[in-house]
């Protein structure tokens, strides 16, 4: 019996969306955010796919794993369990957008989910950058 497929799809600094998939019908599906120290349920769905968003999280790391109750081929109830995922939330995202693009200039608009104290972007892969602003905030343009 193969163990559980797990992918993050998305996360923010309060969520973890994921889909587990299992090669057997389960009767129980259950997360771990510890790695596998303590679980809880969250569907009794006998769907070998399972899609899920945990919220209401701190932003931390978190050590995901999903467990799923099926039978085994003599009909016995074993679980079945996927690899350990991390995923830390407590990373900020950043994000930017260009606009009014022109021949000769763009408007750069730069936002963070932490307050920031160096806005920089560079036109040549990294081996050179530009400032923007040194003032401490959440966004930049």
């Amino acid at each position: 019996m193969a163990g559980i497929a797990l992918t993050i799809n998305s996360y923010t600094t309060s969520s973890i969306s994921f889909t587990a998939v299992v090669d057997s019908e389960p009767n129980l599906w259950q997360y771990s955010l510890d790695g596998g120290k303590n679980y809880y349920p969250f569907s009794t769905s006998s769907s070998q796919t399972a899609v899920y968003t945990i919220s209401g999280l701190q932003a931390k790391s978190y050590s995901l794993k999903v467990s799923a109750r099926v039978r085994s081929a003599i009909g016995t109830l074993v679980y079945v369990y996927s690899d350990t995922k991390t995923v830390d939330l407590s990373l900020p995202v950043v994000s930017v957008s260009a606009s009014d693009i022109t021949n000769a200039s763009f408007l750069l608009s730069m936002y963070s989910s932490v307050e920031c104290n160096l806005w920089q972007y560079s036109l040549n892969g990294g081996t050179s950058w530009t400032t923007i602003s040194t003032e401490n905030g959440t966004s930049a343009m």
